[in-house]
């Protein structure tokens, strides 16, 4: 009935109508949805608007949870790494990325756990490859508090990548000892 009333007039179709699911396996039907006190006071006040009607019933609020507390604020990692360039314009999939490294920290670092997600032009994800990177030249990557520009191979890179976002996940330190960003 309701499907004869919203073909006729779609005005009048009430806001439940939509949320209706319906299923059919085998021989049984079933008919699943989602009504809500609100959609039933609604679907009364469209039918008879002439006659005197009732006001309709609100439900009430629901009742405020408490918010949860807040997790602990995280500090900085010691080092941040941020993309500048592709090397060449070759759309080979192992290309030369060029990278910022930044070191926060006094300590030098030696090793950082990258993860590179390639995108296109319009900042599509076309892929990603994780990697552990350090200097091939020196003892260390980078020195304390400084910041460098750093060669780093970019493997299974995707023709159609013009750039990449940068996940530190890892970093190294000359000393041994590790931050862990997860």
């Amino acid at each position: 009935m309701i499907q004869v009333g919203a073909q006729q007039n779609p005005a009048s179709m009430p806001p439940f109508v939509g949320k209706i699911k319906g299923a059919a396996e085998g021989a049984t039907f079933r008919l699943t949805t989602a009504f809500t006190r609100r959609d039933f006071d609604v679907a009364f006040q469209n039918v008879n608007r002439s006659g005197a009607a009732a006001s309709p019933r609100t439900s009430p609020p629901p009742p405020k949870a408490e918010a949860p507390p807040a997790p602990p604020a995280r500090s900085l990692p010691p080092v941040d790494v941020e993309f500048v360039q592709f090397s060449s314009e070759d759309p080979d999939s192992l290309r030369t990325a060029k990278v910022r490294v930044q070191n926060r920290s006094a300590r030098p670092v030696k090793e950082l756990k990258l993860t590179f997600t390639y995108l296109d032009e319009a900042g599509r994800k076309l892929g990603h490859w994780t990697r552990n990177h350090s200097s091939l030249t020196a003892e260390n990557l980078v020195g304390g508090e400084t910041s460098r520009i750093v060669d780093c191979l970019a493997f299974n890179v995707p023709a159609a990548a013009t750039k990449l976002t940068v996940t530190l996940h890892e970093v190294t330190f000359a000393d041994g000892e590790k931050w862990n960003g997860n």
